[in-house]
């Protein structure tokens, strides 16, 4: 939804583009990116066709975007891992202790609704652990087998509409005095299995602890002739990916076309000992189009897997969330800016959880709180261009009438929403035309006066309104 935002005041130099804003937004900053090194997004691949090549140079770009996101998921496929299996995190990647931490509560029955995206990613991944695009690989690459298994790839949930709940095993130790709990050595356990699809260019590395970002890495070896890169697709579509070599910093659009069992979740230990996290999805969220200063709204379905009331809140809003219930919840952001075209912005925002009716003799300290994590997007930009100039022509015989006429077009990213004359000399014909979509022409017409030389004199106007491809 866009609603409609406040004018500036019109002002400007003759013949100037002047933006129609909203005053007094919040200002937004957009995420880190990862700088790339000046090489040929359309280079040829050593091992890959040119429309395949094409698809994964634009993959690397789009994992830059992706530079700062949160990895708590396991990759399934040649890597196994038990459900509820004892997990902690290092710097080769996420490794099993060996313990039993949890186990599913009842008897789950997966519910997926593939038309929804939960979670949407691209980046590299080593031997099953998803890494940001700016990860340094020797940790990972230095590290035992001889030979890792490499990914540049694309990946995509279904939303989950009743995630599995775990309770506790044995091998977890609940401390009385917070209610923390341990489970040997692990931090994490093997929770939900995420159900989706994904889009991947797959090369076996040797182990090598030299020191290079993802990105370079997986930029370099598409090159080389010594990776055998192949592409592998289990269902994904994605849109937007030939736009990014043209430059278009348009966010990727995931499609799933087919659905499987694809990683688990890294669930944090104390999911099972005190309060679960609720399920938040999407987790990646876009907006659509909201000019600067105008509010947009989007929905995020909230499922609480704890047998206790919670409150969710978010800014200065507090909304109940029933105990083991869902709640559809809205997130509301009114994107600020000065770009004279439209901009991607991005930010996260942090969902904090907390029980419904609290201890008021526990340490505040110490009170259970959950926070959960949406990455979103909007393509936004200012609301209004307006191009306006005042005309002032002496008028001595006919051809005099052609340095009247004035010939616009909109900026990029804009369309044309009017074309008029203001203040016009009397006794001329003043003329205001539409051209195409995007242009105005403005003219001064008419016999010779009769009496010369005389002025024609009008304002000429032309509005434009934002619309982001």
């Amino acid at each position: 939804m866009i609603a409609r935002g406040r004018p500036a005041l019109r002002a400007g130099r003759r013949g100037a583009f002047v933006a129609l804003g909203a005053a007094g937004a919040l200002a937004l900053s957009a995420c880190p990116r990862a700088t790339q090194p000046p090489l040929d997004p359309r280079a040829p691949c050593a091992a890959l066709d040119r429309n395949a090549c094409l698809r994964a140079r634009a993959l690397v770009i789009a994992a830059t975007t992706y530079a700062d996101e949160q990895h708590d998921v396991i990759l399934s496929g040649r890597r196994v891992v038990s459900p509820g299996a004892g997990l902690r995190p290092t710097a080769e990647g996420w490794k099993s202790t060996g313990e039993a931490c949890a186990r599913a509560a009842g008897r789950p029955v997966p519910s997926i609704d593939a038309t929804t995206i939960a979670y949407a990613f691209a980046g590299v991944a080593v031997d099953g652990t998803l890494v940001a695009a700016d990860a340094d690989l020797a940790p990972l690459l230095g590290a035992p087998p001889s030979v890792h298994e490499v990914r540049l790839m694309a990946i995509a949930f279904a939303r989950d509409l009743a995630p599995t709940s775990f309770e506790s095993t044995s091998s977890v130790v609940v401390h009385a005095a917070d209610d923390s709990c341990t489970c040997g050595d692990a931090t994490h356990f093997a929770g939900v299995t995420r159900y989706g699809a994904t889009l991947s260019f797959e090369l076996r590395a040797p182990r090598d602890a030299t020191h290079e970002r993802a990105i370079d890495f997986v930029r370099r070896a598409l090159g080389d002739p010594r990776f055998a890169v192949r592409e592998s697709n289990t269902g994904l579509t994605l849109g937007g990916l030939e736009s990014l070599l043209d430059g278009d910093s348009r966010p990727l659009v995931f499609h799933l076309g087919a659905t499987a069992p694809i990683a688990y979740v890294a669930s944090p230990l104390e999911d099972v000992c005190t309060l679960p996290t609720p399920e938040v999805s999407p987790a990646s969220l876009d907006f659509g189009v909201a000019p600067y200063g105008t509010q947009a709204t989007r929905t995020v379905h909230v499922v609480n897997r704890a047998a206790v009331e919670l409150e969710a809140l978010v800014g200065a809003r507090t909304i109940p969330l029933p105990a083991r219930g869902t709640i559809e919840l809205p997130l509301l952001w009114t994107p600020d800016g000065d770009a004279l075209r439209c901009e991607t912005q991005t930010r996260d925002e942090s969902i904090l959880f907390v029980p419904a009716r609290r201890d008021p003799n526990r340490d505040a300290e110490a009170a259970v709180e959950r926070r959960a994590r949406v990455f979103e997007t909007v393509r936004t930009g200012r609301p209004h261009a307006e191009q306006l100039e005042r005309v002032d022509v002496t008028i001595r015989r006919a051809a005099d009438y052609a340095a009247t006429a004035r010939d616009w077009t909109c900026p990029a990213d804009y369309v044309r929403s009017g074309c008029r004359v203001e203040n016009g000399t009397d006794g001329f014909t003043v003329t205001a035309e539409t051209r195409g979509d995007r242009a105005c022409h403005f003219a001064c017409s008419g016999p010779p006066p009769a009496k010369t030389p005389v002025a024609c004199r009008f304002d000429a106007v032309m509005e434009c309104a934002l619309k982001c491809p």
